[in-house]
């Protein structure tokens, strides 16, 4: 999915996409039930806060965000057609 991480000793995890905002993330994530942290703070601003959870929680995280992901690239290659080979350049996974 394309997302980036830093380094973390501790129960949760911050994450970053190349290409998405993390306060859109956030705001889709939000809507379908899935709570994480956006911290609307220079240097952090393009992180969300994961808690890690139980394995049913982290699957379903991750089914969750995989579907965002598809929703928000098919939005984007509406709006955005004369992007699209750049744009599946960065979204190459299944």
């Amino acid at each position: 999915m394309e997302f980036y991480t830093i380094e973390s000793h501790s129960n949760f995890l911050f994450i970053g996409h190349p290409a998405l905002s993390a306060q859109e993330l956030f705001n889709h994530l939000k809507k379908y039930g899935i709570l994480v942290r956006y911290f609307n703070m220079s240097r952090i601003d393009n992180f969300l806060r994961v808690s890690i959870g139980t394995d049913v929680e982290m699957n379903e995280f991750l089914r969750i965000m995989k579907k965002i992901i598809i929703e928000m690239k098919i939005s984007f290659l509406k709006t955005n057609w004369s992007a699209r080979p750049s744009f599946q350049r960065l979204y190459n996974s299944p």
